[in-house]
């Protein structure tokens, strides 16, 4: 499930919204659509107590591959593009 909000404005007005996905297991990731930020990760411990994680970068990458795994969807359906390697490398601090 994908949840969306308002969640602030640029200086130049234009809207930042927070998206929530929510897989059948209780995870939850909140996304922006600013830049792609994951803002957070809720995940389910085995008693269904939830646990908030943050993540940046490569981090936050395989957090979220790893949620999409646990609804059955595999990463190379999903990506618009592959990068190689080196402009991979750039993109992390």
């Amino acid at each position: 499930m994908i949840k969306t909000e308002p969640f602030d404005r640029l200086p130049t007005g234009e809207e930042i919204r927070l998206y929530t996905l929510e897989n059948k297991h209780g995870m939850k990731a909140l996304i922006t659509n600013l830049g792609c930020n994951l803002l957070g990760l809720l995940v389910p411990d085995r008693d269904g107590n939830l646990a908030e994680h943050t993540a940046e970068g490569y981090a936050a990458r395989a957090f979220c591959h790893e949620l999409d795994h646990l609804d059955g969807l595999l990463y190379t359906r999903l990506v618009s593009r592959y990068i190689d390697p080196e402009e991979a490398r750039e993109s992390d601090p």
